[in-house]
């Protein structure tokens, strides 16, 4: 696997089912866990590698809506970045090769600040509840 370097600038894509999306059409802190619990290795994308229109598609049910935030802010809550592309033996049937993890210890908060950051600029946002 070759090593990818990423700087704080760099773009990461998560998807983001549209049972996380609040009634105001604002993302909640469940993009960022597994059920109720803070994920502590979060699946993004790395920007470069690909474009939001391929990013979105992938998944279980595309597409989704996908949120845009820096590495930065991920690296200030602690998290460290594995650049893991797919197909590996986890998912042999899904093609991704921007596909990135998060790892970390999350939290309540954590999650609370990714989904605040994330706010900031969804891509392809799902219209509000009761309007579509």
């Amino acid at each position: 696997m070759q090593a990818i370097v990423i700087a704080d600038d760099d773009r990461l894509y998560r998807r983001i089912h549209p049972t996380f999306f609040r009634k105001d059409g604002s993302v909640s802190s469940h993009a960022f866990k597994l059920g109720k619990f803070p994920d502590d290795q979060i699946s993004v994308d790395l920007a470069r590698l690909t474009m939001p229109s391929k990013a979105r598609m992938l998944g279980n049910s595309p597409p989704y809506p996908l949120g845009c935030f820096p590495f930065r802010i991920t690296r200030s809550l602690g998290f460290t970045f594995r650049y893991n592309p797919l197909p590996d033996a986890e998912e042999p049937n899904v093609t991704n090769p921007a596909h990135c993890l998060l790892l970390g210890e999350n939290d309540d908060t954590k999650c609370d600040e990714l989904a605040d950051e994330v706010n900031k600029s969804v891509h392809f946002r799902p219209p509000p509840r009761g309007k579509r």
